[in-house]
């Protein structure tokens, strides 16, 4: 008969292999998590080699070489259709999309700053998340869908971030600025209206919004102008994203003049949306990123072409590829051969 020394140290034995198993499968089930979870989906612009390039990061465009321009800020702004405190909602799973995406791209070599538009409704790669936050794979859906991967907070707004970074061959991302509808009604308010010449028929939902005439709209109205599709118009998003187009220039030109007019008030206008938006920046750097743009002249606003389908359930835009590289190519490179040595 076995010793009961014996018997406890089979079951030693057995508990050391039991653990020891448990920690294999575990720690395989981390392996695949990270083998799963790519760190981007396209990251060159062409095709070429680059190690047969005598200059680093040289990309080919239509025959000719681009280097990357330095001194580069990128920052993500992503109006958000949701009202109400900005806030987790405890899951990994949110109804907030991102209904207007813009990249700011500023050039401090230059001075200035170049506004790249995307189609709400592109088609991209999207990570998707479980709802406590296990990583499912990527899918092929609407950039606005982005942000409905996360808590509605950072991890929303880094995975619209990552998003767009890889739709736009790997460029670099510094930072995103999030305001949905109340802080965007509030913003407007605190620098006293936004002039604008009313595009689209807005008369089923908005009387006070009369097409072709110039008017200074408040806050609530210009929630209504940058929001509504349904009845305005032909009800296309390519037709809304000429009034947010427009919007944003002319909020960008007011703020520079109201910056420079009284820069202590403007910053607590951003005091005031703080409930109402989300940054990865601190309050000094957003007030100097603010500070900057109100210090350099806008280039304008491009976006790239494409065509718009209706899909299974809702539109679907197919952006051009050699268009989308244009883009990139305008905002982030030049020539190589005017990268000469000062």
């Amino acid at each position: 008969m076995q010793s009961r020394k014996g018997q406890n140290k089979k079951y030693v034995v057995i508990l050391i292999l039991s653990v020891l198993l448990m920690a294999l499968v575990m720690a395989g089930l981390w392996l695949l998590q990270q083998e799963e979870e790519p760190e981007a989906f396209s990251s060159s612009i062409d095709e070429t080699d680059e190690a047969n390039s005598d200059t680093p990061g040289v990309v080919y465009f239509d025959g000719e070489a681009y280097v990357p321009k330095e001194h580069i800020t990128t920052t993500l702004i992503l109006g958000i259709d949701e009202t109400g405190l900005m806030e987790s909602n405890g899951s990994y799973i949110n109804s907030a999309q991102s209904d207007f995406v813009t990249l700011i791209v500023l050039d401090e070599d230059s001075g200035s700053y170049s506004l790249l538009q995307l189609n709400r409704d592109t088609m991209l790669d999207v990570r998707c998340y479980g709802i406590g936050g296990a990583y499912l794979g990527a899918e092929v859906m609407q950039l606005a869908l982005a942000h409905t991967y996360g808590d509605g907070m950072e991890d929303s707004c880094e995975n619209s971030v990552t998003a767009v970074s890889n739709f736009l061959y790997g460029v670099e991302i510094d930072h995103y600025i999030a305001v949905n509808m109340t802080g965007i009604e509030l913003m407007v308010d605190g620098i006293g209206g936004v002039t604008v010449t009313i595009q689209d028929d807005f008369s089923s939902i908005d009387p006070s919004l009369v097409e072709g005439e110039t008017m200074t709209l408040t806050g609530s109205q210009c929630v209504t102008y940058i929001r509504a599709r349904k009845d305005v118009g032909g009800q296309s998003n390519p037709a809304r994203m000429e009034r947010q187009k427009q919007f944003m220039l002319e909020v960008m030109e007011q703020l520079q003049v109201k910056w420079s007019e009284d820069s202590d008030s403007m910053a607590g206008v951003l005091i005031d949306i703080a409930s109402y938006m989300l940054s990865d920046c601190s309050a000094t750097k957003l007030f100097n990123l603010v500070e900057q743009f109100a210090n350099c002249e806008c280039e304008g606003i491009i976006s790239p072409d494409g065509e718009a389908v209706v899909g299974d359930e809702y539109m679907e835009f197919y952006a051009d590829e050699d268009s989308v590289k244009q883009c990139v190519i305008e905002l982030f490179y030049h020539l190589a051969e005017n990268d000469t040595d000062d």
